[in-house]
């Protein structure tokens, strides 16, 4: 299937608003905006809401159906519920970098759990170390990663080997095991507790 740019069907989407445009399209387009304009948020939640309705709806699909709705969660300051839906959308297509670093984001913002200093670095972590299909651009990566050593080295330890360990960990896996916190003294991420 041909994907229309994202400016193109933002273009055409002002100029014919009752165009036919399907809502993966405007929902790529709206997300590859930057800054999204607050006009287009209903729009995208309704796409978003349309997508998951569909009966021809994909795990591909539907992640960007999540992701979008956790995009208008964050907009408006729910990082609980942009966390579930950012969390949903990685479970269904873990090959995303965008929205583990937007997860991290969601999750430093709310502070829900003893350890979300733990967590939202495994997000940011997983954000820079992952270079497989969907992942960050090279440069924006790299300011993840220069962002997530200073973090890793205020919080837990000035340990380099610990913290390449951490990459290497988030490169293979999008969503911490259950559990999941980084050992302040080992400075090694812990193995899950049992339950």
């Amino acid at each position: 299937m041909r994907r229309t740019p994202a400016l193109l069907v933002l273009a055409a989407l002002a100029l014919f608003p009752s165009a036919a445009f399907c809502q993966e399209d405007r929902i790529r387009a709206t997300l590859a905006t930057r800054p999204v304009p607050t006009e287009l948020l209903p729009t995208l939640t309704a796409d978003a809401q349309a997508l998951l309705a569909s009966s021809t709806r994909t795990p591909v699909t539907e992640a960007l159906a999540y992701k979008a709705l956790g995009f208008v969660a964050m907009n408006e300051k729910q990082h609980a519920v942009a966390d579930k839906h950012f969390t949903r959308s990685l479970e269904l297509n873990p090959q995303d970098g965008e929205t583990s670093a937007m997860l991290a984001s969601a999750t430093l913002n709310q502070k829900a759990t003893p350890n979300w200093r733990s967590i939202a670095l495994f997000h940011y972590a997983r954000a820079a170390s992952y270079t497989g299909p969907g992942a960050l651009p090279e440069s924006a990566r790299a300011g993840i990663l220069d962002f997530a050593h200073k973090a890793f080295t205020l919080s837990f330890s000035k340990d380099e080997k610990a913290f390449q360990a951490l990459l290497a960990a988030t490169a293979t896996q999008a969503l911490p095991p259950a559990n999941f916190t980084i050992n302040a003294s080992a400075a090694a991420p812990a193995a899950p507790k049992p339950q």
